[in-house]
């Protein structure tokens, strides 16, 4: 039986004074050499940008970097493993320009829940991204939460134009993925590939889905965001590329 997907997901800054050059290296050095790491679909950069509505963001790093992996299995692989010490997120000489500013790495690996035994791929259409997350949900509403989220939230989405995709994922621990990464953040994530950042002001975006349920799942979700941010597509590099 094959098992679900999963991802890597890193949020940085880059070194101060560094942005455009390590962007440069991340998409011309680190990305080619880790799309060949057996069991790498798929490697994708964003960075933050203005669209959602007033008050929805939270603070976040400039970058979002997404790892799609076919399973759990790659982070404990030898190849990968000698990947990660040989091609970090950031040079030593890029890494050390500054005395003050060092690269920060915090996300975490995440394994799919919704959909079931799909397989993903980065629909072409794909310009903006929405991540979601939340920690800590209440026990006693656990279940509710997913159930809301599966039946109710997703659907309704997925309905307005400009959205291309959902998926949901839960962090995992069983691995520690990259050298220097800080395991923190959501527990669950949720990831809206968009055509545009326009999405958020359209007529059936603002009719989404109001309902006494959703009220009701937001009063236990809103404060207990993680990420609630847009994001603009910068580099996708899959293996057929």
């Amino acid at each position: 039986m094959n098992q679900p997907s999963a991802l890597l997901l890193v949020k940085t800054n880059s070194p101060s004074g560094t942005s455009d050059e390590w962007s440069h290296w991340f998409d011309d050095v680190h990305s080619k050499e880790w799309i060949s790491c057996p069991g790498i679909k798929t490697i994708r950069r964003f960075e933050l940008t203005p669209g959602m509505p007033e008050g929805w963001d939270v603070p976040a790093p400039r970058h979002l970097i997404v790892y799609e992996l076919t399973g759990l299995d790659v982070l404990a692989s030898n190849e990968y493993k000698t990947l990660a010490e040989k091609v970090p997120l950031c040079p030593p000489e890029m890494d050390k320009l500054t005395s003050t500013d060092t690269l920060k790495l915090t996300g975490g690996v995440f394994q799919q829940i919704i959909p079931e035994n799909q397989e993903y791929e980065v629909p072409a259409e794909a310009s903006y991204l929405l991540a979601v997350g939340h920690a800590g949900i209440p026990v006693e509403v656990e279940e509710e939460y997913h159930a809301w989220y599966n039946t109710e939230h997703i659907p309704a989405y997925l309905e307005i134009p400009g959205f291309l995709s959902a998926r949901r994922f839960q962090r995992t621990d069983q691995h520690t993925p990259v050298p220097g990464l800080s395991v923190t953040g959501a527990d669950y994530v949720a990831l809206y590939d968009l055509s545009n950042n326009q999405v958020f002001g359209s007529p059936e975006f603002k009719v989404r889905g109001v309902t006494p349920w959703s009220t009701r799942i937001r009063s236990y979700t809103w404060q207990r965001r993680k990420m609630n941010n847009l994001y603009k597509s910068m580099l996708t590099k899959n293996t057929k590329t």
